[in-house]
């Protein structure tokens, strides 16, 4: 399948994380799905789901993002996105979430916003610490010097350079650890 991808020109596949904190089959197979597509030249964008309500908690978060970043460095992905759970009625995951949900929250459905929380303290450090695994995987030497075939100023770069003056600018109020 990466052979034909790449005879037709297919330059980049996103590929989906799931929990780092849990075992699934999925994930183990990332790490051979992600060589063979580098083999055939094609590369790798990967994207995770957050669960706001597995994050409650300093240790919990630190943990989730730690391994994480560990599959950022194992994986080599040139692209990382972050998303937090958006339960859409008729899927398997609804029930468990529905009676969290209020209409007004729809207005919040953009995968940057972890409406699941309602204590708006906690979920802009969330929306930080999300931010803040992505940018230092951008910035590290391993992606800098190993990963990244492109320019600096392309736009995924810009956006990130944004987001970390947007937090930078609240962070005195939120007070977030390291």
């Amino acid at each position: 399948a990466a052979k034909t991808m790449a005879e037709n020109n297919v330059y980049m596949v996103c590929l989906g994380l799931e929990d780092p904190t849990k075992s699934y089959g999925k994930n183990k197979r990332l790490n051979q799905s992600v060589e063979i597509l580098k083999d055939h030249g094609i590369a790798t964008y990967l994207s995770f789901i957050v669960d706001p309500l597995q994050m409650v908690g300093e240790g919990k978060a630190k943990e989730f993002y730690n391994l994480l970043y560990q599959k950022f460095e194992e994986l080599k992905p040139e692209m990382v996105c972050g998303n937090f759970l958006m339960p859409f009625p008729g899927t398997p995951i609804w029930d468990k979430y529905y009676h969290l949900i209020s209409n007004e929250d729809f207005e919040q459905y953009d995968s940057k916003t972890p409406f699941l929380i309602k204590n708006e303290i906690v979920a802009e450090k969330m929306k930080y610490y999300m931010f803040d695994v992505q940018w230092k995987y951008y910035n590290s030497d391993l992606y800098n010097n190993e990963v990244r075939q492109f320019d600096v100023g392309d736009t995924l770069n810009l956006r990130f350079t944004e987001l970390k003056e947007q937090f930078d600018k609240s962070l005195g109020i939120l007070h977030l650890r390291p």
